[in-house]
């Protein structure tokens, strides 16, 4: 009952591509996970909301918040979140501060005339699957395309590893499918797919993905969906990725 009307993400269904039974146990049942430090989750958090707070401060007031209010802004994110200890909280604060007091000048050297949407919600329905997304970022170019950003904290990505089978193929699924049913929904044409990496925003990564690239990619996550309905939740068994797994201890169950 849980399957049958159920709305695909873009995160859960990369979830399922990385491990089918630790997409059982997060988005079916519902289990919380063991363990695992939230700091790296939370500092991105807070990242992602800041950077959403200048592009909607900009777009409401035509104008860019200070640099103070624009890292203000991550601190009050920060606050809401969880953190491992008190003493981490401070470093991630310092690592906020120095990322975003450099980001700055980044962000806010775009025109205003350009920016369009931020946290974008995509709802579709194709071939009776429901999908739903978050677009981080939209821009508008002079010629009418657009273009679509997604913010990634930590080190900078290239695509040795944002490809199929890399070890980010999740974030090229993501905004392959965020171009793919921007334009289906919309009819608008997207120029530009970016990976933004606030910390190190001087190696952006930009892709180009063909026609065929992104049915590729919806094949792919239709083909995931057809095995989720069909109850496919047997694990990877991947010794690396199982020995940080959240799931671990429940999923040797099976084995007893």
């Amino acid at each position: 009952s849980k399957i049958a009307d159920k709305s695909f993400s873009p995160t859960s269904i990369n979830t399922y591509l990385s491990c089918p039974r630790q997409y059982l146990y997060k988005y079916i049942l519902g289990f919380e996970g063991k363990g695992g430090n939230p700091d790296n989750k939370s500092f991105g958090s807070a990242v992602h909301k800041a950077s959403e707070f200048a592009v909607k401060y900009a777009l409401e007031k035509g104008e860019y918040p200070s640099k103070e209010m624009f890292i203000q802004s991550f601190k009050d994110e920060l606050d809401k979140q969880p953190v491992s200890s008190v003493e981490q909280r401070f470093n991630l604060i310092g690592r906020g501060e120095k990322a975003l007091d450099s980001f700055y000048q980044f962000l806010t050297n775009t025109p205003i005339s350009w920016l369009h949407e931020v946290e974008s919600k995509i709802n579709f329905d194709l071939d009776g699957v429901k999908f739903y997304g978050v677009i981080d970022r939209i821009d508008k170019n002079e010629d009418g395309t657009f273009n679509i950003y997604d913010y990634k904290t930590g080190n900078a990505k290239n695509g040795k590893v944002i490809c199929p089978d890399g070890e980010k193929e999740h974030y090229y699924n993501q905004m392959g499918l965020y171009k793919y049913f921007f334009e289906l929904s919309t009819g608008n044409k997207v120029k530009q797919t970016t990976f933004i990496f606030p910390e190190e925003y001087t190696k952006n990564y930009t892709l180009e993905y063909s026609e065929d690239d992104c049915n590729a990619i919806v094949e792919k996550f239709k083909n995931a969906i057809a095995e989720i309905k069909n109850y496919n939740f047997e694990p990877t068994h991947n010794p690396e990725a199982c020995k940080f797994c959240a799931y671990k201890d429940f999923c040797g169950m099976d084995v007893v």
